[in-house]
């Protein structure tokens, strides 16, 4: 009857689940900021209602043609509103047009390393 039991089922039934070999297993995290998140898709969400840059419209459509979902095509876009302001940020510089819309072009390619 115990034959087909693993020793990790008994463990959960006879301890809390957060007890494990006698060792606490930590909370996972997010693997974001769902704040940062949000930021990023309402300047997706500004820039294709103002059409401004209007590569980031077409972008959307080239991505939606692709077969990419609309969820998907809109955090494409925020991936690249991101790199753009960590770059601001890093190197204390002006927004970098060319390389934003070098980015946009690059989607769904996310290896946004500066030429």
């Amino acid at each position: 009857m115990w034959g087909c039991v693993l020793a990790a089922d008994v463990i959960r039934h006879v301890r809390p689940p957060q007890l494990v070999k006698g060792m606490l297993m930590k909370k996972k995290r997010p693997k974001h900021n769902p704040i940062l998140k949000a930021v990023y898709l309402e300047a997706v969400e500004t820039q294709l209602r103002d059409n401004n840059p209007p590569e980031t419209r077409q972008t959307f459509e080239r991505l939606r043609a692709d077969g990419i979902s609309e969820k998907d095509v809109r955090l494409l876009i925020g991936s690249v509103i991101a790199v753009e302001t960590y770059e601001i940020m890093k190197s204390g510089t002006q927004f970098n047009k060319e390389r934003f819309i070098r980015n946009l072009n690059r989607l769904p390619d996310q290896s946004f390393n500066d030429d």
